[in-house]
Parts: C-alpha cells; sequence; structure tokens
C-alpha cells in the first residue's frame, strides 16, 4: 500500500486565508450589486428621465430591464467581477475539502500502521 503523506498545516492555513479574503470580496461585491440596483430603482421611479408614456415605469419592467444591467451597463460590470469571486471561493472551498479529506486518510492509515505492530 502506497503511503499517505499528511497534508501541510501551512498550505491548509494559507488556503483557509484566501477563502476568508474571498468570502469577504464576495460579499463587497454582493453589497455594491446592491447598492447599484437600489439606485436604479431610484432614479427609475423617482425621476422624469426615464418615463414610459408619461408615467413612471413599472416595478416588474424595471426589474426585468435596468435592475438586470444598469442604466448604461454598470450592474453587469458588477455582477462579472460577482461571479468570478465567487468562482474562485468555491475553488479555495473544493481545495480545502480535499486537504481535509487527504488528512483524514493519513490519520486512518497512521491508525491502522499502529494496531498492526
Amino acid at each position: 500500500m502506497k503511503k499517505i503523506n499528511a497534508p501541510a498545516f501551512d498550505e491548509m492555513f494559507d488556503v483557509i486565508q484566501k477563502i476568508t479574503d474571498l468570502d469577504l470580496e464576495v460579499s463587497a461585491w454582493k453589497i455594491k450589486k446592491e447598492m447599484l440596483e437600489a439606485e436604479v430603482m431610484l432614479e427609475a421611479t423617482l425621476t422624469d428621465k426615464h418615463l414610459v408614456k408619461g408615467k413612471t415605469p413599472s416595478v416588474t419592467f424595471i426589474d426585468r430591464s435596468w435592475k438586470l444591467t444598469g442604466f448604461n451597463g454598470e450592474i453587469t460590470e458588477t455582477k462579472i467581477k460577482l461571479a468570478e469571486a465567487s468562482s474562485k471561493l468555491d475553488e479555495e472551498k473544493r481545495k480545502f475539502e480535499i486537504l481535509k479529506m487527504m488528512f483524514d486518510m493519513w490519520r486512518t492509515q497512521s491508525a491502522n500502521e499502529r494496531t498492526s505492530l
């Protein structure tokens, strides 16, 4: 049977730090997205600039159009950054799960070696 080496704890701590940093980044992008959506809603409903046939656009219309992209694509850019950060966060979480599995396999192998002595 091939000997399994325990993952380096430094590597595990590095991955934990990356997860923490990326979690913060994802949260920041989510907040920015929500703020931009709120700004779109306010501007669309409180200014005459975006009237449709002389009336304030419906919330459904705003939700399905300007709130998805922003008036000039500003929400789209934020959503892309959010998706990128979320993807990186998921990747680091998977790395950490693999490191934990490697540690569990090493621990099991070590226990089996001790009992066979």
